[in-house]
């Protein structure tokens, strides 16, 4: 068996030990760029026992409210381009949207 067979038979679910699902306040944090797979991960490899806090939901919520013209906010963001979502990150976290665990550094 090649590791790729083995990595295609692999369990396809985050566990804690031999458990699925997290029994103790355990947290899973994903971190990486937009477009890394983060919502994929989410969506495929974790059961529903686990409480998501997903910052690009937050993101969507913010352009909805701003739709409804309940954000003062003109520009129009496209969450697939990178700098949107970094201007939408900072704008979010400057109103206190995002708590600190999940601020980018900014210099």
């Amino acid at each position: 068996m090649t590791l790729a067979d083995y990595i295609i038979l692999e369990d396809r679910v985050v566990k804690f030990g031999k458990q699925v699902g997290p029994h103790y306040g355990q947290c899973v944090v994903l971190a990486g760029g937009a477009g890394s797979g983060k919502g994929y991960a989410i969506e495929h490899y974790f059961g529903t026992e686990f409480k998501i806090f997903d910052v690009d939901e937050l993101k969507k919520m913010y352009m909805k409210m701003q739709a409804k013209g309940l954000i003062d906010d003109e520009k129009e963001y496209d969450l697939k381009n990178t700098d949107d979502v970094s201007s939408l990150h900072y704008k979010m976290r400057d109103r206190g949207s995002i708590p600190p665990i999940f601020h980018q550094n900014k210099d």
